[in-house]
């Protein structure tokens, strides 16, 4: 792969050969709308490699776990301090802000923090500069999967092997309580288009990756529009809840 400036982060997009069909309308739009990126870029894999000089593959074998899979692919990433976790099915579909994004970065590296999240979820609940707030400890959700810098080493100490992705962000909140700078940013650094919940398509998803150029594989299914907005309306409903409950009490509302 090519080696790019930054030496102290790398982007590492986590995936599992299962999902290898979303890989080449992801990387069209991450390079598309990241084109100052200067982190080393790589992708997390079971066996197959994206046959691009632009990225790195980190072929970790069989399926296991989430998790699993991440901590093996972690422990490769061993000469960078931090990582920035994407997901596969998470296409970017506006241009970021690379001197916005970059700053945000090194002051949250320099001042050796743990987490920060890049999208305004979860909120931060307490103020900490201009950027973004702290995340603080008792609050769920707290240590998300993706979109997010992390410095390695907490993360890892954060990982249960037998875990998946919802399963990390829920109970790895509770074990991330003896850690504190975990922060998340007051607006969105990545505009992104979900596209796959749960091994299908939603629909909305393919109309917008179509109207950006990029044409997809359905073979693995689409979502019916009655579930797009039942989904839709359980996440308004979700997060007014989350508001109007005291910051105390957040964490009970979270199924175990």
């Amino acid at each position: 792969m090519q080696k790019k400036t930054n030496s102290n982060l790398a982007v590492l997009v986590i995936s599992c050969d299962a999902y290898s069909d979303l890989w080449s309308p992801f990387f069209k739009l991450y390079f598309r709308y990241w084109s100052d990126n200067k982190f080393d870029t790589f992708l997390l894999s079971n066996f197959k490699k994206y046959s691009d000089s632009r990225v790195g593959s980190i072929i970790v074998g069989e399926d296991k776990s989430w998790s699993n899979n991440l901590i093996n692919a972690l422990k490769k990433l061993d000469k960078y301090e931090y990582v920035l976790l994407l997901m596969e099915d998470g296409f970017f579909k506006e241009k970021v802000d690379d001197v916005t994004l970059n700053g945000i970065i090194k002051k949250f590296t320099l001042n050796k923090g743990n987490f920060l999240t890049l999208i305004n979820e979860p909120e931060p609940n307490k103020p900490y500069d201009r950027d973004y707030g702290e995340i603080s400890i008792g609050a769920p959700y707290r240590s998300t999967a993706t979109f997010a810098v992390w410095k390695i080493n907490t993360l890892l100490s954060l990982l249960d092997g037998k875990e998946n992705a919802w399963e990390f962000e829920k109970k790895g909140a509770i074990r991330s309580d003896k850690f504190d700078q975990f922060y998340s940013v007051y607006h969105d650094q990545f505009k992104v288009i979900h596209g796959v919940i749960k091994g299908q398509w939603l629909s909305s998803a393919i109309e917008e990756l179509k109207a950006l150029g990029i044409k997809v594989k359905t073979d693995r299914g689409i979502y019916s529009n009655k579930y797009q907005v039942f989904l839709s309306i359980y996440k308004v409903v979700r997060k007014v809840i989350f508001k109007i409950t005291p910051f105390k009490f957040r964490r009970k509302l979270v199924k175990y």
